[in-house]
């Protein structure tokens, strides 16, 4: 889990923070960039699957 975070209960997320993505704009942003892959890989990954990729897919 993410430093800071709650758990997720679920692999659906309908808006992105301000703040998050504003802090992506800033070059060093680790702390932000973590947060981001947090939040997201399991989304893309979910959707990925369900659209026919293979888990090697990813590995890329």
């Amino acid at each position: 889990m993410c430093p800071g975070s709650k758990a997720r209960s679920n692999l659906e997320m309908t808006t992105t923070s301000i703040t998050l993505l504003e802090q992506l704009r800033r070059p060093n942003q680790h702390k932000a960039w973590t947060r981001f892959v947090y939040l997201y890989a399991p989304l893309l990954l979910n959707w990925a699957a369900r659209n026919g990729f293979q888990p090697a897919d990813a590995e890329t």
